[in-house]
């Protein structure tokens, strides 16, 4: 497999155009979880339109498969899922890089983790070089 396949614009394109489409289609039932209703005044005027909850909000099965356990898969595991996956992706990537490059050029290179200051997340870094200097100095000897 070619390593620029994965890399094109029109696969950005398409990602991008899954990704709207599923959070427009996961948000689909938030539309009829309320309902305008039209209450006349006691003044006789013209009616007042006003938002309720619809009988969908209070159905027991809604609660539990939309609101608990689609809410816990596509917010809370999903996402750490794919941020773990792309963070595993980019450590072997780095290690390969790094590899390669250090039987090109005949030495060792370290490839250091370190601690974010900000998230408190792992961040890989060529020699302690991260885009942040300004911590790196700071953290790059934490290295796990």
């Amino acid at each position: 497999m070619l390593q620029n396949e994965w890399r094109t614009t029109g696969r950005a394109k398409i990602a991008v155009l899954v990704i709207f489409i599923a959070a427009c289609v996961y948000n689909i039932p938030r539309f009829f979880e309320r309902e305008v209703v039209l209450e006349q005044s006691c003044i006789g005027g013209e009616p007042t339109p006003y938002v309720r909850m619809s009988s969908l909000r209070n159905n027991r099965v809604y609660f539990v498969v939309y609101k608990t356990i689609c809410y816990f898969i596509f917010r809370s595991v999903g996402p750490l899922v794919a941020l773990i996956a792309l963070n595993s992706r980019l450590a072997v990537e780095l290690r390969n890089v790094d590899r390669r490059r250090s039987e090109l050029h005949g030495r060792s290179a370290a490839i250091t983790a370190t601690k974010s200051k900000s998230t408190g997340w792992p961040v890989f870094c060529h020699h302690g070089h991260c885009v942040e200097e300004g911590w790196t100095k700071k953290w790059k000897y934490e290295t796990w």
